[in-house]
């Protein structure tokens, strides 16, 4: 009886630690609401090939973590921390300055905060031209400070569908980037001058070599071709702007030419319109006066002799 007690009592506490077990195991600390901010370029890139998110050596680099409590009571976030693929630094992975184990932030069940986590982007020497993977980790302590539990999420599962590598541009690489999202945003009108269509055509070639040279990893020569691409633009739309203003001007001027033909013509229509008023007045008082000699000849001739 006593070991059907102790099997049976065995039985119950493996359930019950099982138990406990998968709600901690369900339990989740990091969601993909996970975002990068102030970067130099986020999307598609065509040298790496793959979705990425960009940020220029030397250049802080901001990464938003939400955080849920789901854990069925209040826990104190002690840690927020990134680690990348590359050697790590001396003075150790990059940090929330707003959580630490003598500073935790304490989080009621169900509430959700953003801890955010600043750090200098390495040199391209240190990251090298490379995707990189990186992972986020979040650690939170007891209300007694005794018990420390730790969970990460990948790249992956940060960003689920999107799947953004993290990468590091040069000063020449963010330039190309940049100019070429600026050259993409400029749509070319309808020409009005045939040079103007030729210039801007020089500078859709111009575009089309520096696509070529940052798909080879040559931003320098990129750099150029873009800078180019922007000044033959310029130059395309400044000479349109000119030519229309004088074409508005000659437009202008034989208007004003046909209004003032509009106008002598008025001016001879209103002259012969009072040259035949007046000739028309001269006309009916010579017949007025025709008629009085008439009636006074009719009167001489009936007098009786």
């Amino acid at each position: 009886m006593r070991k059907i007690e102790a099997t049976f009592t065995s039985l119950l506490l493996t359930v019950l630690i099982s138990s406990v077990i998968m709600v901690t195991v369900q339990g989740e600390s990091i969601e993909a609401m996970t975002s990068w901010t102030d970067y130099a370029f986020k999307g598609t890139d065509t040298f790496y090939g793959e979705d990425v998110v960009a940020y220029e050596a030397g250049s802080t680099a901001i990464l938003a973590v939400s955080v849920k409590n789901d854990f069925g009571a209040r826990i104190n976030v002690s840690v927020v921390e990134i680690r990348f693929d590359w050697q790590k630094p001396e003075d150790g992975w990059y940090n929330s300055a707003q959580a630490s184990k003598e500073s935790p932030v304490a989080l009621e069940d169900g509430e959700t905060m953003y801890l955010t986590v600043n750090f200098t982007v390495p040199s391209v020497d240190v990251a090298q031209e490379v995707l990189h993977d990186y992972t986020v980790y979040v650690e939170h302590v007891t209300a007694t400070g005794d018990l420390v539990e730790q969970w990460n999420a990948t790249r992956a599962e940060l960003f689920g569908s999107n799947k953004q590598y993290f990468v590091v541009y040069t000063a020449n690489q963010a330039s190309s980037v940049q100019m070429d999202q600026i050259i993409g945003g400029i749509q070319a009108p309808t020409w009005n001058t045939t040079k103007a269509e030729l210039i801007w055509q020089r500078a859709m070639n111009e575009s089309s070599t520096a696509d070529y040279y940052y798909a080879l990893g040559d931003f320098s020569q990129a750099v150029v071709h873009y800078t180019k691409t922007l000044s033959l633009i310029d130059e395309a739309f400044t000479y349109e702007e000119t030519k229309g203003e004088e074409l508005e001007e000659a437009q202008i001027g034989a208007l004003e030419a046909q209004v003032k033909v509009a106008e002598a013509w008025a001016n001879f229509a209103n002259g012969l319109s009072n040259m035949w008023t007046l000739i028309g007045i001269a006309l009916v008082l010579f017949a007025f006066g025709y008629i009085i000699r008439g009636l006074a000849a009719l009167r001489r001739t009936t007098v009786p002799q």
